[in-house]
């Protein structure tokens, strides 16, 4: 997690620094600012060291005889390829730096390099050539990035809402429909934040800036069907394929200079993370768990996790710190409110922060989890509203036949998701050198059905 921040017209080096003490937090590893006062552009960088953590990756970043400067938030899982062909193509580079092959790449392909990248990133290029500035957002939005327009038809961007506060022109005014939005459902989707002035730049987006123009563009398509492009011979291949493609994400996400811890919570999301990172040899330095202390929180909607992540760990053998943590206090709420910047109706994040903190006085950087698992597999009890709501609409003289083939062939798809998710484990537990660990459903009163660990071993 680096921090970066940027203007593009009539601002001053002063308030670029200040915009980068902000958001300070983001990177305790160094700091870099460059201004082109005739250009009227600034970049601040914030630094947290993972990728080649020498001198030669600091940031803002020079790049192709000085035409282009970057700062870069994130981490390019493909970069050591792409460096490969850069270089073929006459390229010279810090190869050691998934920063460094940003801005020759856009150099040769323009804004489609965009689609050449794996990985999650927000950057700003400034060409000095073109005097033209370029800032992108990856696909699924992972990494923040905030901007403004400025009075004059400049424009002020930063990874934190709160670097954009102090900047002249920017108001403190509320944007009622973003506030609408919040308590109606509990966040701000779209571009909207709680400040009429600032927006985000919605993921798979990215702008242009210069003297005259300033234009987003919408460079991403998500996916509407399946990845594969062929059927799969049987349920045992498609299992295999997901083994597959989860431990090349799993070990793609392994990349780094610095060592990598986990949550662990004992949930079969975060389970799964840290048994394929086992099984593809990058286990982690060490795992982190909350437990409560105090007064019982299961009235509060928070389980205990501790017993079933003790257990996930024993079965990898990898290491677990237990982070035992009070209720929170008001105190804790506006740390919170602070660095999370737009309002967050899920307390879990005051929880997510004791791990933080544990990682990091125990020097681990970085800590993968298994945030998004239930998105991408329909894991919320959202999503059962939302196919109750599909079975229940119809159009036509045909609707209530069409609701009720529906229902039969979402509840065989459930049934046979189940079957796959539920072999799928087993093959994974067979997969770790023969520890015997095996997956069975835990069922909880306050979600779908979660998994535990069993010492009971068989097929």
């Amino acid at each position: 997690m680096c921090g970066i921040a940027g203007y593009f017209g009539d601002l001053t080096p002063e308030i670029l620094r200040g915009m980068a003490a902000n958001i300070a937090h983001r990177g305790p590893d160094g700091e870099g600012i460059w201004v082109d006062a005739d250009a009227g552009i600034g970049l601040a960088h914030r630094r947290l060291a993972i990728i080649d953590t020498s001198s030669a990756a600091a940031q803002p970043m020079s790049s192709c005889g000085g035409r282009y400067q970057i700062v870069f938030n994130g981490e390019i899982y493909n970069f050591q390829a792409l460096g490969e062909d850069l270089r073929r193509r006459g390229y010279s580079f810090n190869a050691n730096s998934d920063t460094a092959i940003i801005a020759p790449l856009y150099d040769l392909l323009g804004a489609a390099m965009l689609e050449k990248l794996s990985g999650i990133f927000a950057f700003a290029i400034w060409d000095r050539e073109k005097q033209e500035l370029f800032v992108a957002r990856d696909g699924f939005g992972v990494k923040p990035l905030y901007y403004a327009r400025l009075p004059g038809g400049g424009v002020a961007f930063a990874s934190e809402l709160k670097a954009l506060i102090s900047v002249p022109g920017v108001g403190a005014g509320l944007d009622f429909k973003a506030l609408s939005d919040y308590l109606t459902y509990l966040w701000s989707p779209g571009e909207r934040t709680l400040l009429r002035d600032v927006r985000k730049l919605p993921p798979g987006h990215f702008f242009k800036a210069d003297r005259a123009s300033f234009l987003i563009t919408h460079w991403h398509e998500q996916a509407k069907s399946p990845v594969a492009t062929t059927a799969p011979a049987s349920t045992r291949e498609t299992i295999s394929r997901l083994g597959e493609l989860v431990d090349e994400v799993v070990g793609d996400q392994c990349l780094s200079d610095v060592p990598i811890g986990a949550f662990l919570s004992g949930g079969v999301d975060s389970s799964a993370v840290v048994a394929s990172m086992v099984a593809t040899g990058h286990a982690p330095l060490q795992t982190y768990c909350v437990g409560f202390d105090g007064e019982d929180m299961a009235g509060e909607g928070f389980d205990d996790d501790l017993a079933h992540a003790r257990e996930v760990a024993r079965r990898l053998s990898v290491p677990l710190t237990p982070v035992i943590v009070s209720p929170p206090t008001g105190e804790d709420l506006e740390d919170l409110a602070y660095m999370l910047d737009e309002p967050e109706a899920d307390p879990a994040a005051l929880y997510v922060a004791e791990i933080a903190k544990a990682s990091r006085a125990d020097g681990v950087k970085v800590l993968l989890g298994g945030v998004g698992g239930d998105d991408v597999f329909s894991g919320y009890r959202r999503h059962k509203a939302a196919a109750l709501r599909a079975n229940a609409s119809g159009n036509g003289k045909n609707s209530s036949f069409a609701a009720g083939r529906r229902r039969h062939d979402r509840r065989r798809s459930s049934a046979t998701a189940a079957r796959e998710t539920w072999l799928y484990a087993r093959q994974r537990r067979r997969s770790l050198s023969g520890q015997g660990f095996r997956i069975q459903p835990a069922f909880r009163r306050d979600r779908m059905p979660s998994f535990r660990c069993s010492d009971e071993v068989g097929g």
